[in-house]
């Protein structure tokens, strides 16, 4: 299954990739879930972005991930991103209450 599927959103499953999810899910995601914890629907990363891989794993077994960026000595939450609108490797856009400046190698640099 090609995990990175999951970083754009939608994509069209084939049959195939359907079947696999299926047979995936039953062997394997549902026993990772319910150990880790069985009501367990969404996970949040706060302090920068994850490695795509692996918010694409978690995405691929069923796992909403909502990525985000925060500076405990400015703000608690600089950037976050949205659901209908969530990238692996990506911290959001900066919520409307925040001033941010982006530097050329793509630092977050908050206006305080």
């Amino acid at each position: 299954m090609k995990h990175s599927k999951y970083t754009q959103g939608h994509v069209d499953d084939t049959i195939v990739d359907h079947l696999k999810d299926s047979f995936y899910n039953t062997l394997v995601y549902k026993k990772i879930l319910s150990a880790v914890s069985p009501r367990l629907r969404m996970l949040m990363s706060g302090s920068a972005s994850l490695a795509p891989e692996i918010g694409d794993f978690l995405r691929s077994i069923h796992l909403s991930v909502i990525e985000g960026y925060g500076l405990t000595e400015t703000s608690l939450i600089i950037a976050l991103n949205k659901i209908e609108a969530n990238r692996s490797g990506s911290v959001g856009q900066p919520i409307d209450c925040n001033e941010v400046k982006i530097s050329e190698q793509g630092e977050f640099y908050p206006q305080i």
